[in-house]
């Protein structure tokens, strides 16, 4: 008997072993089950197969950083500063009344 198999039939603790990064294990678990999703000629393993897909996705987007940019940065420190009633430079937006307005 040997090691134990994923739903492909790879050897799990292989993948597991090779890296230490759960993300990086992951994001290679959903190419995987995209590649079998693919090629799937049964529906009843399809099913499986995309059920397990969105658990993997899930966990993806649960250990993935969420991505600020600065301008929401800035935006967020300067709300804080607010509700603590500490003075806030304006910016050139909000001192012409267009606060929250982008430029694309």
């Amino acid at each position: 008997m040997g090691p134990p198999k994923g739903p492909l039939g790879r050897d799990m603790t292989l993948v597991s072993m090779k890296t230490s990064d759960r993300l990086a294990t992951l994001e290679r678990l959903r190419d995987r089950l995209a590649e079998q999703i693919d090629v799937c000629p049964s529906a009843r393993d399809l099913a499986l197969l995309s059920t397990r897909l969105e658990a993997v996705l899930s966990q993806i987007d649960e250990l993935r950083p969420v991505e600020v940019s600065a301008a929401d940065e800035i935006k967020r420190r300067r709300e804080q500063r607010r509700s603590r009633g500490e003075p806030v430079a304006v910016s050139h937006a909000e001192a012409r009344g267009g606060a929250g307005m982008t430029h694309g």
